[in-house]
């Protein structure tokens, strides 16, 4: 993320920050979580933007409480923001509504689609679709990946990034996996359902769907013939993130994030770049549509 955009977005959060300070004082540090994902989000996707023409379609996969999304708006892009809101996540709906707010007061126009990417029905429509952090919520991976591909126009690009279930970790409760989600549960059931760090743990936990590399390339290949390409260096990224980024570091265990200190003390960063892209902790991967489907 070059620097300009770095600052561009840091002001445009602080805009959304004051808006939110306003109306929902007791929503501050919840937002703050959002924002520094939002943050993260445009260093994932900018080497995308810059190759993307003016005025392009732009679809974000589970768009959150909109500011990724009202950012890439504000920069010209026409942005569709899909995010299903559920039932016990209030504060999605208060934070999402101080968001609309605030974008008309800016006269920024940002249609939202209250719709799962399951159900998304519209075909060749977007430049480019792009997800962070969500695909490990849906419902139906083959379905989700499907739609998505779909709705892309011929020669459009689909970036996801998310966590790889092929690695013995679950990043949202901070607990090693031991081959099955039913086994994992089973063992941590405490450490699950009485998470702090997760709002709602139970319906946090059923909804994850244990997604892998493996089972991407499988949906891809079969259902159009393509093969994704995944980023080598995403360890490695997720690695420098825990070690600099103070908001996320504070939501890992401090065991792993004493781990990741010691290596970066020897000198051995360099050694995640070598990581499998199969067995890595997230993965990253972009797609570009073809010609029609039949």
């Amino acid at each position: 993320m070059t620097n300009r955009h770095s600052g561009e977005i840091a002001g445009f959060i602080a805009g959304a920050r004051a808006s939110v300070a306003a109306q929902h004082p007791a929503l501050v540090e919840v937002f703050e979580t959002y924002a520094n994902e939002a943050e993260f989000g445009l260093s994932i996707i900018e080497e995308d933007l810059v190759g993307l023409p003016e005025g392009a379609t732009i679809l974000e996969i589970g768009a959150g409480i909109l500011l990724l999304s009202g950012y890439l708006s504000s920069r010209g892009f026409r942005v569709y923001a899909l995010e299903p809101i559920e039932a016990g996540f209030s504060h999605f709906r208060e934070l999402q509504d101080a968001m609309k707010g605030h974008y008309e007061s800016l006269r920024l126009s940002l249609p939202v689609i209250e719709s799962t990417i399951e159900d998304y029905p519209d075909e060749d429509r977007f430049d480019y679709a792009f997800s962070i952090n969500v695909f490990e919520h849906i419902e139906d991976i083959e379905r989700g990946l499907s739609s998505a591909y779909r709705a892309l126009k011929p020669g459009g690009t689909l970036r996801v990034y998310c966590p790889n279930y092929r690695f013995p970790y679950e990043p949202h409760f901070n607990i090693p996996t031991l081959g099955s989600k039913r086994l994992t549960e089973a063992l941590f059931n405490s450490s699950i359902m009485g998470s702090a760090q997760v709002l709602d743990p139970r319906k946090t936990w059923e909804g994850l769907n244990w997604i892998n590399v493996g089972r991407v390339k499988r949906v891809f290949r079969a259902r159009f013939g393509v093969i994704p390409a995944f980023n080598r260096s995403a360890t490695y990224g997720i690695v420098a993130r825990t070690l600099s980024d103070r908001r996320f570091n504070a939501r890992r265990s401090p065991w792993i994030s004493a781990a990741l200190r010691a290596i970066d003390r020897v000198g051995l960063m360099r050694l995640f770049k070598l990581f499998p892209v199969s067995l890595a902790p997230v993965m990253d991967f972009r797609v570009r549509r073809g010609g029609p489907i039949r």
